[in-house]
Protein backbone atom coordinates (compact mmCIF):
# COMPACT_ATOMS: atom_id res chain seq x y z
CA UNK A 1 0.00 0.00 0.00
CA UNK A 2 3.14 2.07 0.95
CA UNK A 3 4.51 1.86 -2.64
CA UNK A 4 1.28 2.68 -4.64
CA UNK A 5 0.80 5.51 -2.47
CA UNK A 6 4.49 6.67 -2.78
CA UNK A 7 4.06 6.00 -6.58
CA UNK A 8 0.72 7.72 -7.05
CA UNK A 9 2.40 11.07 -4.93
CA UNK A 10 5.44 11.27 -6.81
CA UNK A 11 4.13 11.06 -10.29
CA UNK A 12 1.60 14.45 -9.38
CA UNK A 13 4.37 16.53 -10.38
CA UNK A 14 5.26 15.05 -13.88
CA UNK A 15 1.28 15.25 -14.87
CA UNK A 16 1.19 19.08 -13.65
CA UNK A 17 3.74 20.26 -16.51
CA UNK A 18 1.92 18.64 -19.65
CA UNK A 19 1.05 19.49 -22.72
CA UNK A 20 -1.78 22.77 -22.83
CA UNK A 21 -5.04 21.53 -23.55
CA UNK A 22 -4.63 23.70 -26.25
CA UNK A 23 -2.18 21.58 -27.98
CA UNK A 24 -3.54 18.37 -27.21
CA UNK A 25 -7.16 18.83 -28.72
CA UNK A 26 -5.35 20.61 -31.83
CA UNK A 27 -2.88 17.31 -32.18
CA UNK A 28 -5.90 15.23 -32.29
CA UNK A 29 -7.65 17.51 -34.96
CA UNK A 30 -4.86 17.54 -37.23
CA UNK A 31 -3.09 14.09 -36.91
CA UNK A 32 -1.46 14.42 -40.71
CA UNK A 33 -0.02 17.67 -39.83
CA UNK A 34 3.86 17.61 -39.04
CA UNK A 35 5.22 17.88 -35.55
CA UNK A 36 8.04 17.87 -33.80
CA UNK A 37 9.00 17.49 -29.92
CA UNK A 38 12.02 18.51 -28.79
CA UNK A 39 13.36 18.21 -24.77
CA UNK A 40 16.06 19.39 -23.04
CA UNK A 41 18.31 16.78 -23.52
CA UNK A 42 17.07 16.85 -27.18
CA UNK A 43 17.84 20.94 -27.62
CA UNK A 44 21.05 20.62 -26.25
CA UNK A 45 22.68 17.75 -28.44
CA UNK A 46 21.41 19.51 -31.85
CA UNK A 47 22.56 23.17 -30.83
CA UNK A 48 26.72 23.69 -31.79
CA UNK A 49 28.88 23.59 -28.67
CA UNK A 50 30.17 27.00 -29.57
CA UNK A 51 26.47 28.58 -29.14
CA UNK A 52 26.56 29.30 -25.36
CA UNK A 53 24.01 31.97 -25.27
CA UNK A 54 21.38 29.62 -26.91
CA UNK A 55 22.48 26.93 -24.27
CA UNK A 56 22.22 29.06 -21.64
CA UNK A 57 18.93 30.05 -23.12
CA UNK A 58 17.24 26.15 -23.15
CA UNK A 59 18.45 25.48 -19.76
CA UNK A 60 15.21 25.90 -18.59
CA UNK A 61 12.95 24.41 -21.14
CA UNK A 62 11.35 20.76 -20.06
CA UNK A 63 9.60 20.15 -23.37
CA UNK A 64 8.73 21.95 -27.01
CA UNK A 65 6.04 20.79 -28.98
CA UNK A 66 5.73 21.85 -32.96
CA UNK A 67 2.61 21.65 -34.88
CA UNK A 68 2.85 22.79 -38.39
CA UNK A 69 -0.34 22.65 -40.10
CA UNK A 70 -0.38 23.60 -44.13
CA UNK A 71 -3.28 24.18 -46.40
CA UNK A 72 -2.98 20.38 -47.58
CA UNK A 73 -3.89 19.46 -44.10
CA UNK A 74 -7.13 22.36 -43.55
CA UNK A 75 -6.09 25.61 -41.78
CA UNK A 76 -8.06 26.09 -38.79
CA UNK A 77 -11.27 27.70 -38.75
CA UNK A 78 -12.37 30.49 -36.88
CA UNK A 79 -14.41 28.15 -34.26
CA UNK A 80 -11.04 26.62 -33.49
CA UNK A 81 -9.02 29.68 -32.86
CA UNK A 82 -12.22 30.18 -30.03
CA UNK A 83 -11.48 26.94 -28.82
CA UNK A 84 -8.13 27.34 -28.44
CA UNK A 85 -8.25 30.48 -26.66
CA UNK A 86 -10.86 28.77 -24.23
CA UNK A 87 -8.91 25.96 -23.73
CA UNK A 88 -5.74 28.22 -23.04
CA UNK A 89 -7.98 30.47 -20.34
CA UNK A 90 -9.04 27.14 -18.83
CA UNK A 91 -5.15 26.08 -18.18
CA UNK A 92 -4.60 30.08 -16.74
CA UNK A 93 -2.70 31.36 -19.86
CA UNK A 94 -2.90 34.85 -20.54
CA UNK A 95 -2.09 36.49 -24.03
CA UNK A 96 1.19 38.24 -23.88
CA UNK A 97 1.98 39.26 -27.40
CA UNK A 98 0.36 40.10 -30.45
CA UNK A 99 2.76 40.96 -33.41
CA UNK A 100 2.64 41.68 -37.21
CA UNK A 101 5.95 40.81 -38.86
CA UNK A 102 6.79 39.66 -42.20
CA UNK A 103 3.86 38.60 -43.55
CA UNK A 104 3.68 36.62 -40.03
CA UNK A 105 1.00 37.29 -37.53
CA UNK A 106 1.92 35.67 -34.27
CA UNK A 107 -0.09 35.29 -31.04
CA UNK A 108 2.22 34.11 -27.95
CA UNK A 109 -0.25 33.34 -24.25
CA UNK A 110 2.40 32.71 -21.16
CA UNK A 111 1.35 30.52 -18.15
CA UNK A 112 3.26 32.47 -15.38
CA UNK A 113 2.93 31.05 -11.24
CA UNK A 114 4.58 33.55 -8.59
CA UNK A 115 5.99 35.46 -11.82
CA UNK A 116 7.81 32.58 -12.84
CA UNK A 117 6.82 31.54 -16.35
CA UNK A 118 5.61 27.81 -16.49
CA UNK A 119 4.60 27.67 -20.26
CA UNK A 120 4.30 29.63 -23.68
CA UNK A 121 1.67 28.78 -26.39
CA UNK A 122 2.66 30.63 -29.84
CA UNK A 123 0.46 30.54 -32.64
CA UNK A 124 2.63 31.68 -35.77
CA UNK A 125 -0.16 32.45 -38.90
CA UNK A 126 1.20 32.72 -42.27
CA UNK A 127 -0.43 33.19 -45.81
CA UNK A 128 -0.78 29.16 -46.00
CA UNK A 129 0.46 27.53 -42.78
CA UNK A 130 0.10 27.88 -38.99
CA UNK A 131 3.03 26.85 -36.77
CA UNK A 132 2.23 25.89 -32.99
CA UNK A 133 5.04 26.11 -30.20
CA UNK A 134 4.05 24.53 -26.65
CA UNK A 135 6.55 25.46 -24.41
CA UNK A 136 6.81 23.78 -21.25
CA UNK A 137 9.36 25.54 -18.74
CA UNK A 138 11.08 28.66 -18.18
CA UNK A 139 12.80 31.23 -20.31
CA UNK A 140 13.47 34.47 -20.04
CA UNK A 141 10.73 36.73 -22.17
CA UNK A 142 13.49 39.06 -23.91
CA UNK A 143 15.14 35.81 -25.23
CA UNK A 144 11.84 34.33 -26.78
CA UNK A 145 12.57 35.59 -30.50
CA UNK A 146 16.23 33.86 -30.36
CA UNK A 147 14.34 30.72 -29.36
CA UNK A 148 11.30 31.09 -32.13
CA UNK A 149 14.39 31.87 -34.63
CA UNK A 150 16.54 28.92 -33.87
CA UNK A 151 13.52 26.06 -33.58
CA UNK A 152 11.98 27.77 -37.71
CA UNK A 153 15.52 26.90 -38.40
CA UNK A 154 15.62 23.17 -37.21
CA UNK A 155 12.11 22.63 -38.40
CA UNK A 156 12.73 23.93 -41.80
CA UNK A 157 15.93 21.51 -41.77
CA UNK A 158 13.86 18.53 -40.89
CA UNK A 159 10.76 19.69 -43.36
CA UNK A 160 13.81 19.62 -46.08
CA UNK A 161 14.83 16.35 -45.00
CA UNK A 162 11.37 14.95 -44.74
Amino acid sequence: MKKIFLFLFLSIPVSTFSQSRAMCNISEKFEDAFTMVFYYSTLKMVIPEDNKELKELIYGIEKIKMLRIDDENGLLSNADIVNIKADLTRDNYEEGLSMRMGGKNTLAYIREKNGTMKGLFILISEEASLTIFDLIGEIPIDKLFTLTKEIEMLTENAIIIK
